[in-house]
């Protein structure tokens, strides 16, 4: 088909603005993208946005209301702005500005005749020529094995214009690799910052919704490379708010043991220095001495889910983490109730619980997640708020959260209340449960 029924419905819901957005040539978009202020201005209000998520309300109208307030219209401002003949792979070709991914995509027969598909919707992540030479990551002269991971962890098999990625924090790409990595598709996550759009916190977007007849493109301003593991992740956040964390990883050899089991996929939350010092200074001592490691790294160990991700809005879990192959699963399983497939066009709402098995000895973490649109709080064991989340691995997820979790005073009890205030005994008390 020469253009998708989704494509169709977004080019009749606008035809009316037709008249005061003119017609770009489809063999010039990448280069009129780039040239226009369209192409660099940013999407949203980040201060307004910025306020809005540092709440940990998790009222469902108090989400709604925010989510109206920040984005107005411009969820309508993602317009077909041209009935394209074109493939995507015609487009990255005629482009100036993507002569080194299109020479790169020849070199693959099957990703080429992907992108030049008309029976299929792809999203393309074009990173532009000086991307990839100001990349000092990538090996001087790459194996075509390095070529094909970096290849399709810019390719989304979905249909994904501008008004689509805004109310999707985490998008699935081609790439997928197991054993020991993650035992589902990569995903990416798309989150807005004071530099405007940015993919997985290091690429900006600067051009976007540059349609093609099977899909569209939007156009990076930096390569990004598939993650690494979920303990290299969080050894990379910032010293000056997880040194603790990062101190007690190495203290306890807690990310050589992770690492060494090779966990196909897990979830990591992530406390902050400021959540250690919620515990106060007593049981902090208490942790830095030598009593009181095996304490610390029980503690750690309640932290980190191992055969589970979950992501703000997906979840990869099955029977069995080493199957080989992976099983495949639903993609109906992985998000909220009413849907949120990229093929549904309605907005997401709702609220869902989780329970993660730790690896302190299968405790489980209790996850609450609200959703409105792109606006999503989650909520771990009623007591922690996760500040930052999808911090993506190549095995995995983490998110950073304000307070540090401790485990139930009665091993396999679920339900968890709120923070608490330890006396050094009574935490050594809690504790012993587990060690």
């Amino acid at each position: 088909m020469p253009i998708s029924s989704l494509q169709q419905a977004d080019s009749t819901r606008h035809v009316e603005q037709e008249a005061t957005h003119p017609r770009v040539s489809p063999t010039n978009a990448i280069n009129a993208a780039l040239a226009s202020p369209r192409g660099s201005r940013n999407l949203l209000d980040f201060q307004a946005w910025k306020e809005s998520t540092a709440s940990a309300d998790q009222d469902l109208d108090v989400l709604e209301k925010q989510w109206t307030r920040i984005l107005g219209d411009d969820l309508a401002s993602s317009r077909v702005r041209f009935q394209s003949q074109l493939t995507l792979f015609d487009i990255l070709s005629s482009s100036k500005y993507t002569v080194e991914l299109t020479r790169l995509i020849k070199g693959f027969p099957d990703l080429l005749a992907t992108l030049k598909d008309t029976e299929t919707n792809h999203t393309i992540w074009a990173p532009i020529d000086a991307a990839f030479f100001n990349c000092n990551e990538i090996p001087r002269k790459p194996s075509d094995a390095q070529i094909r991971e970096i290849l399709e962890h810019h390719i989304t098999p979905h249909f994904m214009p501008m008004s689509r990625v805004l109310v999707t924090p985490n998008i699935p790409v081609l790439l997928t690799a197991w054993r020991p990595h993650l035992n589902d598709k990569h995903r990416l996550s798309v989150r807005v910052s004071p530099w405007g759009m940015t993919v997985n916190a290091t690429a900006r977007i600067i051009g976007y919704d540059i349609f093609a007849c099977n899909g569209v493109i939007h156009v990076l301003s930096t390569v990004v490379l598939p993650p690494p593991s979920v303990m290299e992740v969080v050894q990379c956040l910032p010293p000056a708010r997880f040194s603790t964390l990062q101190l007690a990883l190495k203290r306890t050899r807690l990310s050589e043991k992770f690492d060494h089991a090779g966990r196909m996929r897990s979830t990591f939350f992530a406390p902050s220095n400021e959540a250690f010092h919620k515990l106060g200074e007593g049981i902090n001592t208490f942790l830095d001495s030598e009593e009181g490691e095996s304490h610390l790294e029980a503690l750690l160990q309640y932290h980190i889910a191992p055969t589970q991700t979950l992501f703000s809005n997906a979840f990869y879990d099955g029977p069995d983490p080493y199957a080989e192959p992976p099983s495949p699963i639903p993609s109906s399983s992985y998000y909220f109730t009413g849907g949120d497939t990229p093929h549904n066009h309605r907005l997401i709402k709702g609220r869902r619980c989780f329970t993660l098995s730790s690896m302190l000895r299968g405790q489980g973490i209790l996850v609450d997640i609200v959703r409105y649109g792109g606006l999503i709080t989650m909520r771990v064991n009623d007591s922690a708020t996760a500040t930052t989340q999808d911090h993506m691995a190549r095995n995995g997820v983490a998110h950073e959260i304000d307070t540090v979790l401790v485990p139930p005073s009665t091993p396999g009890e679920t339900t968890m209340g709120s923070f608490e205030k330890f006396e050094v005994e009574d935490f050594k008390a809690r504790m012993a449960h587990y060690l």
